[in-house]
């Protein structure tokens, strides 16, 4: 103020502040009681970015102190960050491995782990660091002011990533994958304390998951609620997603011609989003895998060409250390993200080799054609190392279960060939036939890929949302200049391509390579944008290029623009709402409910003991028990075969073998993945030795009651009454219903012991014995009934019987079936049967309406939880409605 005193313009200073101070407290404490301030959400989300930075605070220091040493040198700004983040990361989830393997797990280690890398780097960080920002300050001095258009890429990018990063702002978001596998195994590993061994053989602790371990810091976090540990990972996730960002422009930087960089090439990070498939379920930021191998593709890249020239030992161990990264993320990543490089690497040496016998070469690099690839091979398997000796000392297989025609694998059931061959691979696995058709549509595949939808149709039907500009401007690439490296890239990504055509092609399993999609994409639209300003034509054509790519890229972009609000979530349908949904429960003062997530599963895990390992039976989705589980679910674990086991003891010492407490499965469901005679073994045990059942939601709860007696057996005799499109009707051992549910043996049904007396055909021989219904069911232990044919069964029939669940088919267009078993009275022996159903009977309308389930004062409580499916996706779980949400 004009004139003001040296007194008025002091008590300004302490004023002003004070003032706004006051309005601060003034409209916290006004606020406060419509919304008290302590029950924000922004206070969690802002925890965990705080969490999330010191996370990747670490992976950075680590991985530049890693780079450093080993490079002795120095990358430029942006890559160097980008690759010390992907090496730190690895470099976690080593360290995250070996405190597993030595128990470890704490909420200590949480804040422990971190703190060390950031320390074992710090200050060669904190030095390199301050020169970057004198470089950049000194830079941006001497840059122009930025042109008006470049506000709408980096407006373009940030609303992209703003839109992605909107929807993990709920626990409810979280992919069904993830609900049984990623975050549900991080959760098994901290509740024991580390990693373990899984008895019955279970796959998904045996197959590579960089992720898991990468999860499980979150679920260290110390006090945590489950809403919290899971909305870490998340976050987690997204700021990964970020990195995969940043990497873009780094590439870019390596792909451009020196002369032709752009000033504004770092805005190129907004490539990305022409990709809209990242806004889809399960394409999308939602918990699982494919976004974390993402980290290593473009950093992958750009080691390969660091190494490219003379194959020195030291660049290919940081590029081996990347390989690993995505390799050991996920097995679809290993097949798509390392072949390429493996290949460009003995390419190369093969090379080098040639040059030096022909004495071409420098006399330093002369033994680097064979140095270097041996060095590389002594990485990746000293860097992979978690994964296969730890199944090799605990499975006898590295790669288990795949060499299970090699090597006699622990554990391995009589039905387990079976399971893996036909019901995991062959049922799950999207896949061109095996012959020349098939590779034919694999190379197909290189260039329609983006035009076919390679997903469910339930998510969003048959339209291709994946993204295009990649395919359609490869078009361009003879005709601009420069490309020697983007020729590299464009083959690294069509190796993936035909990769993951050629094995397991669903979309989602591509966000691992769509770096280099984005990478390559944004260095066309470069290259194309100033194809002429070296070449001089008209300004006609050169304004032509520039108004049509723009139009394809304006095209692109209005296509792709709805994707984000398609309504394809398995479990929520539209996560936009279920976020809208969250933030909106504090204004209605319902605070607690926000935090109640997946309820089922958490009810479970508070009716658990401490020390509790639960067995899911047909179930997949099980995160929030907060105790360690096993699988019975076969094609995912191959040392159970109900069916095999003889008696209850047998069942009951394979649960203590196993380390099972307590069994859980959905009231009245089979998922029919196990035989008939595996659901009758397991439903039998499950409601007649076990004790103390609850109910939660659909769900029912057990624990092992004590150790049947030795002597005790199984009952026999097994009634089927059907309508003779597989089974015949008619009286079965158990022993005989051991078909399996998929591949060429499940057409091979076994004639009946005795036959059902209004049998017909064929089938039935002269003077063949044979019964009635209610002569079956007599002597019958067990009932199998189809609906379909025998809706009206007298009631004496069902008397002796309780409806224990009705079995779904998986394979073939056979019906649902009710498997019933005898809850009272002792079958009769086979000679006494009559020959005709009892007079008078009264019938019941329908089979199933008749028969009570079993109620808390039955003979015994059942046990395991299910969720079905072909695949993961078309899990029950996986559709609306299923889940745990509403």
């Amino acid at each position: 103020m004009l004139g003001a005193s040296p007194h008025l313009e002091r008590a300004r200073w302490v004023l002003l502040p004070l003032l706004i101070l006051g309005a601060a407290v003034f409209f916290g404490n006004f606020v406060h009681g419509f919304y008290p301030i302590q029950r924000w959400l922004f206070w969690r989300y802002a925890a965990y970015w705080v969490l999330c930075a010191f996370w990747s605070a670490a992976c950075v220091s680590a991985g530049h102190l890693t780079i450093t040493r080993v490079l002795r040198r120095e990358l430029p700004i942006v890559e160097q960050l980008v690759t010390s983040f992907a090496v730190g990361l690895f470099e976690f989830f080593l360290a995250m491995s070996l405190a597993g393997a030595l128990h470890l797990y704490h909420p200590a280690l949480f804040f422990t782990l971190p703190l060390i890398f950031i320390a074992a780097g710090f200050e060669p960080l904190r030095r390199y660091l301050t020169r970057a920002y004198r470089h950049l300050r000194h830079a941006r001095r001497r840059a122009p002011p930025a042109p008006l258009w470049t506000w709408g890429f980096l407006l373009y990018g940030l609303l992209g990533a703003a839109m992605v990063y909107f929807l993990i702002l709920t626990p409810d978001n979280i992919q069904f994958d993830s609900r049984w596998k990623h975050l549900a195994l991080a959760e098994d590993y901290v509740a024991h304390g580390g990693i373990r061994r899984f008895a019955e053989g279970y796959t998904v602790a045996t197959y590579p998951h960089i992720a898991t371990f990468i999860y499980t810091w979150a679920f260290l976090l110390p006090g945590g609620l489950l809403f919290d540990k899971v909305e870490l990972a998340a976050h987690m996730e997204f700021v990964g997603f970020l990195w995969t960002l940043v990497a873009i422009p780094a590439t870019l930087r390596l792909l451009l011609p020196k002369g032709l960089t752009p000033r504004y090439f770092l805005l190129s990070f907004g490539a990305r989003f022409l990709f809209p498939g990242v806004f889809l379920y399960d394409s999308s930021v939602s918990g699982g895998a494919d976004h974390i191998a993402a980290i290593f593709a473009l950093p992958t890249f750009t080691l390969l060409v660091r190494s490219w020239r003379d194959l020195s030992p030291r660049p290919l161990s940081l590029l081996l250390m990347t390989m690993a990264g995505g390799g050991l993320t996920k097995y679809t990543g290993a097949i798509i993200m390392v072949p390429f490089p493996a290949l460009a690497v003995a390419v190369r040496a093969v090379h080098l080799g040639y040059l030096s016998v022909r004495g071409k070469i420098a006399p330093e690099l002369r033994r680097n054609w064979y140095l270097g690839p041996l060095a590389a091979v002594g990485f990746g398997l000293l860097y992979t190392s978690p994964h296969w000796l730890k199944n090799l000392i605990w499975y006898t297989d590295p790669l288990y279960p795949t060499l299970y025609k090699h090597i006699a694998l622990t554990p391995w059931t009589p039905d387990a060939a079976d399971l893996y061959e036909w019901g995991y691979k062959d049922y799950q696995f999207w896949r061109p036939s095996r012959d020349a058709d098939g590779v034919a549509r694999t190379l197909r595949a290189l260039v329609d890929f983006s035009f076919i939808p390679n997903d469910y149709k339930r998510y969003h039907g048959m339209v291709p949302l994946f993204g295009s500009l990649f395919t359609l401007l490869l078009a361009c690439l003879p005709f601009v200049r420069g490309t020697a490296r983007l020729w590299g890239i464009v083959g690294y990504a069509h190796v993936g391509l035909a990769a993951w055509y050629w094995t397991h092609h669903q979309d989602r399993y591509l966000q691992a390579i769509v770096p280099l999609f984005a990478a390559t994409t944004a260095t066309l639209i470069v290259l194309v944008w100033r194809a002429f300003e070296t070449t001089g034509p008209s300004r006609v054509a050169a304004l032509a290029t520039r108004v049509t790519l723009a139009g394809l890229i304006g095209l692109q972009i209005i296509w792709g623009g709805d994707a984000y609000f398609i309504q394809t979530h398995a479990m929520i349908r539209s996560p936009q709402k279920a976020v809208i949904d969250l933030l909106s429960k504090g204004h209605l003062r319902k605070y607690d409910e926000r935090f109640d997530v997946y309820p089922t599963w958490q009810s479970i895990g508070r009716a658990l003991p401490k020390g509790a390992r639960l067995l899911l039976h047909d179930n997949h989705n099980h995160l929030g028990i907060g105790a360690e589980s096993v699988s019975d679910w076969g094609g995912w674990q191959f040392g159970i075969s109900y069916g095999r086991l003889q008696s209850p003891r047998e069942v009951h010492d394979l649960m203590l073998s196993l380390g099972v407490t307590h069994i859980a499965w959905e009231k009245h469901v089979s998922k029919g993945w196990d035989s008939i005679a595996g659901d009758l073994v397991f439903f039998h045990y499950a409601t007649q030795n076990t004790k103390n059942r609850s109910e939660h939601s659909r769900m029912l709860l057990t624990e092992l009651g004590p150790a049947p007696d030795a002597d005790a057996s199984f009952p026999n005799g097994v009634a089927w009454l059907g309508c003779n499109d597989d089974y015949k009707s008619g009286l079965y051992a158990l022993s005989d219903l051991t078909v399996p549910a998929f591949g060429p043996k499940r057409l091979d049904f076994p004639a009946p012991r005795l036959a059902h007396a209004k049998t017909a055909g064929a089938f039935r021989t002269a003077g063949a014995p044979s019964a009635s219904t209610f002569g079956l069911a007599s002597a019958a232990g067990f009932l199998v009934v189809d609906p379909r044919c025998e809706r009206a069964l007298p009631a004496s029939v069902l008397a002796d019987f309780t409806l224990v669940a009705t079995r779904r088919e998986t394979m073939g267009k056979r019906p649902k079936r009710d498997l019933y078993i005898r809850t009272s009275g002792e079958p009769r022996s086979v000679p006494e049967l009559p020959d005709t159903d009892a007079p008078d009977e009264p019938t019941a309308p329908d089979a199933a309406a008749t028969a009570e389930p079993d109620t808390a004062g039955s003979a015994a409580p059942p046990a395991s939880s299910a969720r079905p499916g072909g695949s993961d996706d078309e899990d029950d779980d996986d559709t609306p409605g299923a889940s745990d949400t509403p």
